[in-house]
């Protein structure tokens, strides 16, 4: 796991603006750094630049942007090729000679091998940025799932990339301008999603997609994507038993490569079904314990640790727990803005910091069972999706009614959150985002942006029901945008890399294809993987109710962060922002004040955030 970055444009620049963007991420890659300056015969500079975290190989021999052995190709890589060895053997067997035991030393040769659509070779997280000396060209690309993350800004003239925002941020002529609709989005979803980004003429490299840099030219195209697996994939006609030995032996072999590594490794537990399982399958495949890392919390409302200590106990791991205080992770908010360059809002950033903190004073590497929820059918939300749909009725009234009074301008007017929700209620895809629908009619000209709701759109067609909409809409945004992003940022931040076995593309592609009974079964959510892993663990030992790295960040704005709300939300601060409107601004706290409930407070919480990225980013609106 690495930190990259570089540009590409007709100005020349010193071998010191690359150090000096590629040190903004060096907590990405503690173990050295490295830069690649090349003027191009068409007129333009290239830089790349690279930060890195020494995984496999950990000689010298690693060093990076990495040039091959012809000279014709050079790469600055971030993530890990899981099949590298195998595609090696093959690369070997066409003649190729490789001087290291990289993985990235793979890519090149893959590249020169079969062009770019090697790409589709690969089983792994990554984002890289290929020069191809001979074509004169560049490629970004991203993994399928968008793992790693991969930005980028673009005047028409400049190409400037990297892995977070901070280094482009550090480019000469780089302009911080804020996209208000890319904020309007994050204060409504909690993330910017798609391929937005928080500022103008910067961009998210899309999971799956490939950017080409051609002199005087850029095209963008996507290899892989769950839109485009679900159209073309065949359904899985097996019985339920075949689905869980299919099912369990691609677990395991997922595991297996995940478990490749020259430095130490460990996993995340907790006392849900996704990271047990993957605890299991470690320790079924290890010859020692394998080690496993839990944050428990003093205040036992929001306490799993006892119940994953005794899953530990179980499988024989070489586990570790440790109480923290909430105090604690108060500390770590004023923190975030650094290592979450983006706003992000998602409370349960500040329990991933402190468990990744926790697990890197053992380990480099560190095993998790994100996308479980998304691909199985876990969270509670696809129930009360359904409750909602019984609501349709009374929507269709509302709507009727709304012919002949302004209700909905009325109840918005009055702040009615869940009376609000009822005009959205049209269909399926409505009823998934009518969260979002409502806060937009209560709120949605507070930073004077528009947000397109069609990007959560995208893939919802395309599942026959509203639980497989509610999986394809969470699979294809809330997934790379809030967990993954979350996740890379808060392990990068204390130069720890996390690996996820269930976003290996074949496990994905395969649950794309089940019965969505082999999911969900008379309530029973994430039903096929329960029983893989009941197979492994007592289902006593199992939470079913899992609370998730909960914090309790509605009493933290009462209490321990109440003086912030009062400044962030004051006419005096608003005004020489000059971002929102005050008006709306202070009917969003009012409404917090008055109902005192976690939804509203989440509203306050999102906003606060923004607030504290802001004020980070823009110091002079403190001064």
């Amino acid at each position: 796991m690495c930190g990259i970055c570089g540009f590409i444009e007709k100005k020349s620049h010193s071998e010191a603006l690359l150090f000096d963007m590629i040190d903004e991420i060096r907590y990405r890659g503690p173990d050295d750094r490295g830069i690649y300056l090349e003027q191009l015969p068409c007129g333009y500079q290239l830089g790349l630049a690279h930060r890195r975290l020494a995984i496999l190989d950990l000689s010298v021999n690693g060093h990076q942007p990495m040039i091959s052995e012809s000279g014709r190709t050079v790469v600055s890589f971030n993530g890990e090729i899981y099949n590298f060895k195998e595609l090696r053997r093959q690369l070997e067997q066409k003649g190729c000679c490789f001087r290291t035991g990289t993985d990235t030393e793979v890519i090149l040769y893959a590249y020169e091998t079969w062009g770019i659509e090697a790409v589709q070779r690969f089983n792994g997280m990554f984002a890289f940025a290929l020069y191809d000396r001979e074509a004169q060209c560049v490629y970004l690309v991203r993994d399928r799932m968008g793992v790693k993350p991969l930005y980028y800004y673009t005047d028409g003239e400049t190409l400037v990339f990297a892995s977070e925002l901070k280094p482009i941020m550090k480019y000469p002529g780089f302009r911080k301008e804020i996209d208000r609709d890319a904020l309007t989005m994050y204060l409504a979803a909690e993330y910017i999603p798609g391929s937005r980004s928080i500022f103008r003429n910067t961009s998210k490299l899309l999971p799956g997609e490939i950017l080409q840099w051609s002199p005087g030219s850029i095209r963008k195209w996507r290899y892989w994507s769950v839109p485009e697996v679900m159209e073309h994939q065949t359904a899985f006609h097996g019985s339920y038993e075949e689905a869980k030995e299919e099912l369990n032996a691609l677990i395991e072999d997922a595991v297996r490569l995940r478990m490749i590594s020259d430095v130490p490794l460990g996993a995340f537990l907790s006392n849900g079904v996704d990271s047990s399982l993957i605890t299991a399958k470690m320790q079924s495949l290890s010859a020692a314990p394998v080690k496993t890392f839990t944050v428990g919390f003093r205040e036992t409302v929001f306490d799993e640790s006892r119940a994953a200590e005794l899953v530990a106990a179980y499988l024989g791991t070489d586990h570790e727990t440790r109480i923290l205080s909430m105090d604690e992770g108060k500390k770590l908010l004023l923190e975030l803005p650094l290592y979450y360059d983006e706003p992000m809002a998602d409370p349960s950033a500040i329990a991933t910091m402190l468990v990744s903190r926790m697990a890197r004073e053992h380990v480099t590497v560190a095993l998790s069972g994100d996308a479980g929820d998304e691909l199985f059918c876990g969270y509670n939300t696809y129930t009360h999706f359904e409750k909602l749909r019984k609501l349709r009725g009374i929507s269709r009234g509302f709507r009727a009614a709304e012919k002949l009074l302004p209700l909905r301008e009325a109840v918005a007017r009055r702040n009615r959150r869940e009376w609000v929700k009822l005009f959205h209620l049209t269909d399926d895809e409505a009823i998934i985002d009518a969260d979002l629908s409502a806060w937009l009619d209560r709120y949605g000209d507070i930073a004077g942006g528009r947000a397109d709701l069609s990007v959560f759109r995208l893939a919802m067609p395309l599942g026959e029901g509203i639980y497989e909409k509610a999986m394809l809409h969470d699979l294809t945004t809330y997934l790379p945008d809030d967990v993954l992003t979350k996740v890379d940022r808060a392990s990068m931040a204390v130069s720890l890399e996390t690996r996820a076995p269930l976003l290996d593309y074949r496990i994905v592609e395969f649950a794309l294809g089940l019965p969505l009974e082999y999911k969900l079964q008379n309530g029973e959510k994430k039903r096929i993987l329960k029983d893989l892993l009941y197979a492994e663990v007592p289902k006593r030992m199992i939470g079913q109710n899992k609370m998730g790295f909960r914090i309790p960040f509605a009493d933290w704005l009462r209490k321990d962060y109440n003086h912030l709300v009062q400044w962030y939300f004051s006419e005096e601060f608003l005004r020489k922002q000059g971002l929102f409107d005050v008006a709306v601004t202070k009917k969003m706290l009012q409404s917090y004040r008055k109902t005192n409930t976690t939804d509203y407070a989440r509203e306050v919480w999102t906003f606060l955030l923004f607030q504290l990225w802001y004020e980070h980013y823009f110091p002079d609106i403190s001064k």
